[in-house]
């Protein structure tokens, strides 16, 4: 299973192409903050950041595989509040977004992945996403979990 996380593109839909072009995936997933409507983003499945105005779902709870995933932006859910979230909905898997910093770390066996930003990174680092390959059929140990997360530097070449 490939799925490929983005987050906050802010208007830079021509990011999330070059992103789809080289990379193939079985899941397109956006943490919110792309500031367009879904059919511009689309593959990408987005949830509502605090940016968005034409996207409805504020969070978004997925079975992929043996794991469940639990998507939101990150701009209402953080902290503690996001763990508890997290553990309310029987999440392995947590996506975020909203700080424009990459981040992986695991909390209370919850995995959670924040891709940075595609547009406009804060962590001092390059506009990033994430790709993430895993067996879907094999649940595993969320730290060797955690070693599938690759954050990839998305180049701009403008």
């Amino acid at each position: 299973m490939k799925i490929v996380i983005a987050s906050d593109s802010h208007g830079r839909t021509d990011y999330l192409k070059e992103i789809e072009k080289k990379e193939k995936a079985d899941y397109y997933l956006h943490c919110g903050d792309s500031c367009d409507v879904s059919e511009a983003i689309y593959p990408f499945v987005s949830v509502k950041g605090n940016c968005d105005f034409h996207i409805m779902n504020r969070d978004l709870s997925l079975k992929i595989g043996k794991y469940q995933f639990f998507m939101t932006h990150g701009h209402l859910y953080y902290g503690l509040s996001l763990l508890y979230k997290a553990k309310e909905m029987n999440a392995d898997i947590v996506l975020t977004g909203h700080t424009h910093r990459r981040d992986v770390e695991i909390i209370d066996d919850i995995l959670f992945i924040n891709p940075g930003s595609v547009a406009r990174p804060r962590d001092g680092l390059d506009k990033s996403y994430v790709v993430f390959e895993f067996d879907e059929n094999i649940k595993i140990d969320k730290e060797e979990l955690k070693k599938a997360v690759k954050f990839k530097d998305l180049k701009e070449k403008y």
